[in-house]
């Protein structure tokens, strides 16, 4: 059997720079496997745009990898927080047993 990393639940957060993620900062992120093109749409706080985050899993060898997109901005999933110093990604996907937990960026606001 292939190793299908997209059917583990997955969540995202966007955290203030240098803070770990709370429960309510998780939300529900959608597996994509298509990578995204181009960089980041945009990081305006007052402009929305799909966020993405690339996560591999290896099980036994087998190696799978694919995208985590979540809708950023004043219309999408999640508000970014008010830091000028920047927003932080983590990502969480729940397997079992093991959940890791990942830091993937940090991404400056403007």
């Amino acid at each position: 059997m292939a190793l299908d990393i997209t059917l583990d639940p997955a969540m995202l957060a966007v955290v203030t720079k240098g803070t770990q993620p709370t429960d309510a900062d998780w939300v529900p992120a959608e597996w994509v496997r298509t990578a995204p093109t181009g960089t980041l749409a945009s990081t305006n706080r007052l402009t929305t745009a799909y966020w993405y985050a690339k996560v591999t899993g290896t099980v036994n060898g087998e190696v799978d990898s694919a995208w985590l997109r979540l809708l950023v901005g004043p219309a999408g999933t999640v508000a970014l927080p008010d830091a000028a110093a920047g927003v932080d990604v983590w990502s969480k996907i729940t397997d079992t047993p093991e959940v890791p937990v990942s830091k993937h960026s940090t991404v400056t606001i403007t």
